[in-house]
């Protein structure tokens, strides 16, 4: 029987076996333009919950003598810390966070500085539970160079003093410089501290510790010309038995203008070779079962760099997913970022995800979408079959927003990264998603993500995917009444089959399966009143998205592209179909 690792980033960070739960958010502060939101979610239907919150301060001291704050978190809710140094803890400085609970729930935070512009670059830094804190541990995909600085940093969840030896690995997989060590008191934070060693060529390297106590470290990755940072959680450094299949997959990246994608993978054993296959699985929410790997080799204790991975692995471009298999365990990570005219990089840390950690009920938190962000989800099916999801969203003050959205996914399945409105029904469009969340059921376990993008400068923070304990399983939808398919191409709208006068009548409920190509094209259907049914929404190439609404009265329904810089054709996207006798309601046609 094969072994599968239960990986310790990404959504497994979200994991435990009981409810009892003691979180770790590794770093956080509040000094100078640096601020750090927090997020906790109280997953359970039928009850509030109260969590203790200790700052643990840095500088490596013992902090087993800081007393918590209690905190009351309501039922299904999200409960929101911005600047939470300052706002939870009346305080300043940097430190590490804890919170416990004799109940389950879920926490992040994003960290980040803000420009004299008011744009932000941030990190994302999931909840970390001390049960997935590791003895061994490897922090891969680093860079030190006169274009990227790289810091370290570590804490110790534990009521013991840690020591830990830690060991920086060059460009050519080799140790650089010596191994040191060091002791960290009970519940001790290490600042991020910067890796650097004279002499050494470290634009790219790795970092591995040991430690008697298990502790949880993480590196962050800063481009030097811009400051945008990018969180790389610890991985474990084990090979566990000769049979530890490990079957990853790393959701988004692709190479598309100046988006890339840089993947590195991890081999943790010192006396063999492992081979990967290697698959690019495309967007388009379509069957990627038939796609043929790549075989990669990655030589023993050593890893291997794929820059601009979907053209130099794959010998392709455009957007996808990546899975990665082998009889071996491994560690992969990427790195999507794009690049601005002055070489400077805005990026986001995808960790790679075992496909035993897809979940059923997951919930995505931290999310935006205003005048100041802009929330993408994407999704991947890692199953032989259909996964069937249902998705609700839920707006500021933790109340659904419009009706659950239902979609199937075929068997490896990707769909990227998407605007919020693409996973919602109809309804709602003035909501207040200035802090939002996500939630999904699926007969088939899934991966899912978020991706809160700064409107200012297109700089992004992925969110992975947690658990959500207390969410509604999975239940068929009703029939939705009469299905048409749309299909949105430069040019052109058209509806199959065509709606005739006679095919529709007031009250009937209407779903129209909308299929993107080409471009980032926009859908607005108007009722003969003038009223919105199906309100503006702009889609991503490749995008397949239901959106259902209730004819309304008898007369002339007008369909058209919101995306004015769609395509050349945009001004042919458009048009008409009666219900019973046409009408001309007198308002705008665009």
């Amino acid at each position: 029987m094969r072994v599968r690792l239960q990986l310790i980033f990404a959504i497994a960070l979200f994991a435990s076996s009981a409810f009892a739960k003691d979180v770790y958010l590794a770093i956080g502060g509040s000094v100078g333009s640096f601020r750090t939101d927090t997020r906790i979610f109280n997953p359970s239907s039928t009850k509030n919950i109260q969590v203790q919150a200790y700052l643990l301060p840095t500088g490596n001291v013992d902090n087993s003598a800081v007393q918590p704050k209690t905190i009351t978190i309501p039922m299904r809710s999200m409960l929101e810390y911005d600047d939470v140094v300052s706002s939870l803890f009346g305080t300043t400085g940097l430190g590490g966070i804890r919170l416990s609970s004799s109940d389950d729930f879920v926490a992040t935070q994003r960290v980040y500085s803000t420009a004299a512009d008011g744009s932000t670059n941030g990190q994302f830094v999931a909840g970390v539970d001390s049960t997935n804190a590791v003895n061994k541990g490897v922090i891969i995909q680093m860079k030190s160079n006169t274009a990227f600085r790289t810091n370290r940093g570590i804490l110790n969840p534990n009521s013991v003093p840690a020591h830990v030896t830690w060991s920086v690995f060059d460009k050519n997989n080799n140790l650089a410089g010596q191994s040191f060590t060091e002791t960290l008191p009970p519940f001790a934070v290490v600042a991020p501290t910067a890796v650097n060693v004279p002499s050494s060529d470290l634009s790219d390297m790795w970092l591995s510790f040991s430690s008697d106590q298990p502790v949880i470290a993480y590196g962050s990755v800063i481009d030097n010309k811009n400051n945008a940072g990018t969180y790389v959680a610890a991985a474990p450094d084990t090979t566990l038995t000769p049979n530890a299949e490990t079957d990853l997959y790393l959701s988004i990246g692709g190479t598309v203008g100046t988006f890339h994608t840089d993947m590195r993978i991890f081999n943790p054993s010192a006396t063999q070779d492992i081979q990967i296959q290697a698959y690019l699985l495309p967007l388009g929410n379509v069957d990627n079962s038939g796609v043929q790997p790549k075989t990669i080799t990655v030589p023993k204790r050593s890893m291997a760099v794929y820059d601009d991975v979907v053209a130099s692995l794959f010998g392709s471009s455009g957007l996808g997913g990546i899975r990665l298999s082998s009889p071996n365990f491994f560690v992969a990570t990427q790195r999507v970022y794009s690049r601005a005219t002055d070489g400077s990089t805005n990026g986001q840390f995808v960790a790679g995800v075992d496909e035993t950690t897809a979940m059923k009920n997951g919930v995505v938190i931290q999310m935006k979408s205003n005048g100041s962000f802009r929330t993408n989800i994407g999704v991947v099916n890692p199953n032989a079959s259909t996964a069937n999801v249902t998705w609700r969203i839920y707006d500021k003050n933790n109340n659904l927003v419009g009706q659950p959205f239902n979609q199937s996914m075929p068997p490896l399945a990707v769909i990227g990264p998407s605007a919020m409105s693409a996973f919602q029904a109809a309804g709602a469009p003035s909501a207040d998603l200035s802090d939002t969340w996500v939630t999904f059921s699926s007969d088939q376990p899934i991966l899912a993500y978020g991706s809160v993008i700064d409107n200012l400068n297109s700089a992004g923070t992925y969110i992975a995917g947690a658990s959500d304990s207390g969410g509604l399983a999975y239940t068929p939808p009703a029939p939705q009444g009469k299905t048409f398919n749309v299909l949105e191409k430069s040019s052109s709208i058209s509806i199959t089959p065509q709606i005739n006068p006679d095919d529709l009548k007031p009250g009937d409920k209407v779903t129209f399966h909308i299929t993107v190509k080409d471009s980032n094209h926009g859908f607005e259907l108007i009722d003969p009143d003038g009223t919105a049914v199906i309100p503006s929404v702009i889609f991503n190439p490749g995008d397949v998205v239901d959106k259902t609404f209730t004819v309304t009265s008898n007369g002339t329904y007008t369909y058209f592209c919101t995306n004015t810089a769609c395509s050349p054709g945009h001004n042919s996207m458009s048009g008409t179909f009666d219900v019973g006798n046409p009408s001309d309601g007198g308002y705008p046609h665009y």
